[in-house]
């Protein structure tokens, strides 16, 4: 990030809105905790089948009494029980997930002095919490710095456009990383269990029935998170440009419609980026954070000069 720009959003270097970042990313990261533990176990269960189908086929038979314990049956009882079980771990990550979009949203709405919208953010984050949060943070404290990458306009509520449009641009980049990488997850199980049936040269109903049944938690849980990062994608697709066609004729509406544009985009990013938020892994989410804050930034100065000239 280049130090000789003039930032729209100066203060959020400050300690108290530092806290908040500390928390939302620590919320965050605990309901990561959460979905790893349901993407791990949910792979754990195909490959004792495997194991267990070895066992079957008298491949362990070294390791004879090592695998007594491994059956067929039990690991698809297993399997159906492990779909209970993740809707367990899915509350508990919603619970975090809802922490972190509401301390989120506490750092947006003092950031931007936007009015909080009492009907949608139902639960403010208590002092308990933030502080809660930010202690155990054990981040980089640098990342959390000019969160907001936002060149500074002149124009109050232009600012806040391109805070908002920063903040729905990176989320649908990381999304669309995320979702690509999900679908070619599920292509490479897929095809690794079809290696699997044909190796083994099971009958139809029992592939179907052992190892694709044993798999089914975790190609539901795969396609349902590759669906709606999709949707979300095409969500974030039309609320961006709808942000621009505001940002290109802001000079026609007064600053009260203004202030309530504003609030409406700031409705749509905690309702459906932050609520329903799908999670991004730790690796990705800031594999390329800078190059993506300095790309947004240079669009926005791109945008700020086109608006001027006008």
């Amino acid at each position: 990030m280049s130090k000789n720009i003039n930032y729209a959003f100066p203060e959020q270097n400050k300690e108290e809105f530092i806290k908040l970042l500390k928390a939302q990313r620590y919320y965050y990261k605990v309901a990561k905790r959460w979905q790893n533990w349901r993407l791990i176990l949910s792979m754990v269960i195909p490959i004792l089948f495997i194991l267990a189908k070895l066992k079957s086929l008298n491949e362990f038979e070294s390791y004879k009494n090592m695998f007594n314990w491994l059956d067929l049956s039990f690991i698809v009882i297993l399997s159906l029980i492990w779909i209970a079980i993740s809707f367990i771990f899915r509350i508990l990550e919603k619970q975090y997930i809802s922490l972190g979009a509401s301390t989120q949203e506490e750092f947006d709405t003092k950031l931007f002095k936007l009015d909080k919208n009492t009907f949608c953010f139902l639960k403010e984050p208590t002092i308990e919490e933030i502080n809660k949060g930010a202690k155990k943070f054990k981040g980089d404290l640098k990342k959390l710095k000019d969160w907001y990458p936002i060149g500074d306009s002149g124009n109050k509520f232009l600012n806040i456009l391109l805070a908002q449009r920063t903040n729905i641009v990176w989320d649908r980049r990381l999304k669309e990383r995320y979702r690509n990488f999900l679908i070619v997850l599920i292509i490479v199980i897929f095809i690794s269990e079809v290696f699997i049936a044909f190796h083994f040269n099971p009958s139809f109903k029992e592939a179907v029935s052992i190892l694709f049944l044993s798999s089914f938690p975790l190609y539901f849980l795969l396609i349902e998170y590759a669906y709606e990062l999709h949707r979300q994608i095409k969500s974030n697709n039309i609320v961006d440009n709808q942000i621009l066609d505001i940002c290109k004729s802001i000079n026609k509406f007064s600053n009260i419609e203004l202030r309530f544009k504003c609030r409406q985009i700031q409705d749509y990013i905690y309702e459906k980026n932050r609520l329903k938020l799908i999670l991004i892994p730790e690796w990705l989410y800031w594999l390329r954070r800078d190059e993506d804050n300095n790309d947004i930034l240079e669009i926005n100065n791109e945008l700020v000069k086109n608006l001027k000239k006008v």
